[in-house]
């Protein structure tokens, strides 16, 4: 039996169904767990800090203690390096690039000197006739951990803040995996339920890279689907569209030469796509479908349609 080819949803529609922020309770729960836990460790760690010797005894035990101190400090990390690398060159150093935050931290643990200076600086920088001497006292004014500052950095909230500054990164990784595998697998029960081949993340040969869902037909792919979800940066959001419109350049290509007719879908969603609309239409106008996780369930029309 004949099946009609499914519309492609026009761009509107797909913005005022889009998902802006995907939420997975799950991972909500654990990473709320994970910020209390880091919460306690941290001010526990942070109320010992009485004394340039407990200042010392921390950044030898905590490999985070450098960035987590400047940080609730507000120090901004560019200027702590700059400030470092005033020190080395004051010690006849020949800087060839700047240290890290791990990096100093390990000369710290190696050279007692420079552990020496570097306490000095973050426990009474903005007090040091010999720091005030070199740098502005604008820049000083943080360098400064005493009971008043330890009594901030404790609180509660301030730290809750950090760690989960901290964790963000992490965050949304874990919920951009959940939001693939809720996709995936919401495809991968209908192929199942037809008895199709499919496979995950599978390299393809013919665009010379991984797509993240391939739908066969007779072990040769028929639809091929790309899934993206909060992808925030422009620079990344227009790296994709670039691929998208390579990509559905080959398959048309293929399509035209040898008389196939593999289909190319995209799966966006995220309130970064719904931001930079510029890129989101180039993936619309060359994709042969262009999808979201409260459309999905027109991959079935399309999957009947180009397998059958």
């Amino acid at each position: 039996m004949m099946v009609d080819k499914p519309a492609k949803l026009k761009t509107d529609d797909l913005i005022s169904t889009s998902t802006m922020f995907f939420v997975d309770k799950e991972v909500d729960e654990r990473f709320s767990q994970k910020v209390s836990d880091d919460v306690n460790s941290l001010k526990d760690k942070l109320q010992r800090i009485n004394s340039p010797d407990e200042l010392k005894k921390y950044i030898r035990e905590d490999k985070k203690s450098i960035s987590n101190i400047i940080t609730l400090l507000s120090i901004r990390v560019e200027k702590f390096k700059r400030v470092v690398t005033m020190l080395r060159l004051a010690k006849g150093h020949n800087p060839t690039g700047e240290w890290d935050t791990k990096k100093i931290r390990s000369v710290m643990l190696e050279d007692s000197c420079f552990m020496d200076e570097i306490c000095e600086l973050l426990t009474s920088g903005a007090t040091s006739e010999k720091f005030i001497a070199k740098m502005p006292l604008f820049y000083l004014e943080n360098f400064t951990i005493d009971l008043s500052k330890i009594s901030l950095l404790t609180h509660e909230d301030a730290i809750k803040r950090f760690v989960k500054q901290g964790l963000e990164v992490k965050y949304n990784s874990s919920i951009k995996d959940s939001f693939f595998e809720r996709a995936t697998g919401i495809i991968k029960s209908i192929c199942e339920g037809k008895g199709l081949l499919f496979k995950i993340k599978q390299h393809i040969s013919l665009i010379d890279r991984e797509a993240s869902f391939v739908i066969y037909n007779n072990d040769t792919p028929a639809i091929i689907i790309d899934i993206a979800y909060g992808v925030t940066t422009s620079s990344a959001q227009t790296r994709y569209a670039t691929q998208a419109e390579k990509t559905a350049k080959t398959i048309k290509n293929k399509n035209k030469h040898d008389g196939t007719s593999i289909a190319y879908v995209n799966l966006l969603d995220g309130a970064g796509w719904v931001g930079r609309l510029s890129d989101y239409k180039k993936i619309h106008r060359c994709s042969d479908y262009l999808l979201n996780l409260n459309s999905l369930n027109t991959i079935e029309q399309i999957i009947d349609y180009y397998i059958g």
